[in-house]
C-alpha cells in the first residue's frame, strides 16, 4: 500500500471521527442565528424576489421573526434558506411569558437541516485545506496534520455544529479559489473568490489584499479583469432582486446600520481586543471610550499599508497575501463574533506549512491557533444546548459542560479578547515580513 493511499485512509477516518462528533452536539444545541434564519427563509419564500423590501428590522414584527436582526447577507445565504424551508417546515416558537421573558424555542428538524448545510461546507473545508497543503508541501503527512488542525479545533466545531453559522460556506468557496490560485488556474480563481464574498462580505479583505497582489504580479490589466469577473458575479445574483422597487435602498440601509461602529456587548462575544476594552470601561464608568471603537479602520490602514510597501519593494505570495487579508480583518474590524474566526483557523492552518514560514513565524501563528481554539472552552457552550432548546439533551448539556472553564467574569473575556488581538498583530507583521521569500 503506497503513501497515497495510506494518507487517503487515515483522511477518511479523520472526517468520519469528526463528523461522529458533529452528529452527536449538532441535533441538541442552536445559537439564536438559527431561529432567526427561519424567519427569513419564510419572508424569502413569501416575498420572492421582494425579499430585501422586507429584509430590514422595520419588518420583524410583521414578518414574524424571533428577533429584530436584519438580513444584510448576499442572495446564495436566503436562496440556501430558502429550499432547505421547502422541505423542513418546522415553526420556531417565541413569546413573552407573564414575567417579561423572552422565550425562543427552536424546532430539531430545522436545527438538523440548517447545521446538516453548514456542516458539509465545514468537512469540504477541511478537504480543501487537506488538498492545498499537500500541493504547496508534496506532503501528505502534513496535510492530514493541517486538516486536523482545523477540523478538530473547538471554534471550527463551535461554529458549525453548537451554534450554527453558514460561515463554512463562504470559507469553502474561499479556500477553493487558494486551491486555483496555487494550480495557477485563472478566471477560476477570481469567480470562486467572488462567490465567497457574494455569500458573506467578511471575504473582502481577503480578497483586496488579493487584488493588490496581481497588481504587483500581472500588472493592471489582471487585476482589471478579475475586478470584473467579482464585480459581475455578486450583480448576476443580485439582478432578480433589483427588479423589485427599494430592495437596493433597504439592502445598503441594513448594511449602514450594522457596520456603523457602536459598544460590542455582549462582551464575552467580542473578540476585537480595543472594541471590547473600550465597552468595559464605558460599562463601568460611563465614559465615552466609542472613539476607540470609531476609528477601527486606522490600524487596518496602517497594516495594510506596511503590506503594500513590502509587495510594492519585494514582491510576495498569493496564498499569503489571502491570509493576511483576512487575519487584518478580524484583528482590526470594531466588531468580530465568533463565527469570523473559523475561517481564520483554516488560513493559519495553512500558513503553518507554507514554505516560506518558520521559526517566528510558526510561533505566531500557533498561538493565534491556540488562542482562537481556547475561547469555546472559556465560554459556558452549554448555553446553546438549553437556550433555544424546549426539551434539552442533558447528556450533552453536562458533557458540554464537563469540557467548558465555565468563564462567566467580563474581565477574563476583555483580557483574553486584548491577548488575540494582539497575537494577531504580531503573526500578521511576521507573516508580511516573509511573504516576498516566494515558492510558489
Amino acid at each position: 500500500m503506497g503513501k497515497n493511499t495510506k494518507h487517503r485512509i487515515v483522511l477518511v477516518l479523520l472526517i468520519m471521527a469528526g463528523l461522529v462528533i458533529r452528529s452527536i452536539l449538532a441535533p441538541y444545541t442552536t445559537g439564536s442565528d438559527i431561529a432567526q434564519f427561519a424567519g427569513f427563509a419564510d419572508t424569502f419564500l413569501r416575498h420572492g424576489i421582494c425579499f430585501y423590501k422586507y429584509s430590514s428590522s422595520a419588518s420583524f414584527i410583521a414578518e414574524g421573526w424571533p428577533y429584530n436582526w436584519p438580513y444584510v447577507y448576499g442572495p446564495p445565504l436566503i436562496l440556501f434558506l430558502g429550499l432547505l424551508r421547502l422541505f423542513v417546515h418546522g415553526k420556531v416558537i417565541h413569546y413573552f411569558d407573564a414575567l417579561g421573558h423572552y422565550y425562543v424555542y427552536v424546532p430539531v428538524n430545522w436545527i438538523i437541516a440548517c447545521k446538516a448545510l453548514f456542516i458539509l461546507f465545514d468537512t469540504l473545508s477541511a478537504i480543501m485545506i487537506y488538498l492545498i497543503i499537500k500541493r504547496i508541501t508534496g506532503r501528505g503527512s502534513k496535510a492530514l496534520l493541517g486538516m486536523l488542525i482545523y477540523y478538530f479545533n473547538p471554534m471550527t466545531i463551535y461554529v458549525s455544529s453548537i451554534y450554527g453559522m453558514f460561515d463554512p460556506v463562504a470559507f469553502f468557496f474561499l479556500l477553493v479559489s487558494l486551491y486555483f490560485i496555487i494550480n495557477n488556474t485563472r478566471i477560476m480563481d477570481a469567480l470562486s473568490m467572488g462567490l465567497s464574498l457574494v455569500i458573506k462580505q467578511t471575504m473582502l479583505f481577503p480578497a483586496i489584499y488579493y487584488l493588490l497582489y496581481i497588481i504587483r504580479s500581472d500588472g493592471i490589466k489582471r487585476f482589471i479583469r478579475d475586478m470584473i469577473i467579482i464585480i459581475l458575479l455578486g450583480l448576476v445574483f443580485m439582478a432578480p432582486f433589483i427588479l423589485c422597487p427599494r430592495s437596493i435602498s433597504v439592502f445598503l440601509e441594513n448594511l449602514k446600520m450594522t457596520s456603523t461602529p457602536s459598544y460590542t456587548y455582549p462582551i464575552s462575544y467580542s473578540f476585537n481586543g480595543f472594541s471590547s476594552l473600550a465597552t468595559y470601561l464605558n460599562s463601568i464608568s460611563g465614559s465615552n471610550t466609542l472613539w476607540v471603537i470609531k476609528y477601527w479602520f486606522v490600524p487596518a490602514l496602517l497594516l495594510t499599508i506596511v503590506y503594500i510597501i513590502v509587495l510594492a519593494r519585494k514582491g510576495g505570495d498569493p496564498l499569503l497575501s489571502v491570509v493576511i487579508g483576512y487575519l487584518v480583518y478580524i484583528a482590526t474590524y470594531w466588531r468580530i463574533n465568533a463565527q469570523y474566526l473559523l475561517p481564520a483557523v483554516g488560513l493559519l492552518a495553512v500558513a503553518f506549512f507554507h514554505p516560506v514560514i518558520t521559526g517566528r513565524a510558526r510561533i505566531a501563528v500557533v498561538a493565534s491557533i491556540f488562542l482562537i481554539g481556547f475561547w469555546p472552552i472559556m465560554f459556558p457552550t452549554s448555553w446553546w444546548a438549553h437556550v433555544h432548546i424546549r426539551n434539552p439533551n442533558m447528556f450533552i448539556w453536562k458533557l458540554l459542560d464537563f469540557f467548558s472553564l465555565m468563564v462567566f467574569d467580563r474581565l477574563y473575556y476583555v483580557c483574553y479578547s486584548i491577548l488575540l488581538t494582539l497575537t494577531l498583530y504580531v503573526t500578521i507583521i511576521t507573516l508580511i515580513s516573509r511573504m516576498h521569500r516566494r515558492i510558489m
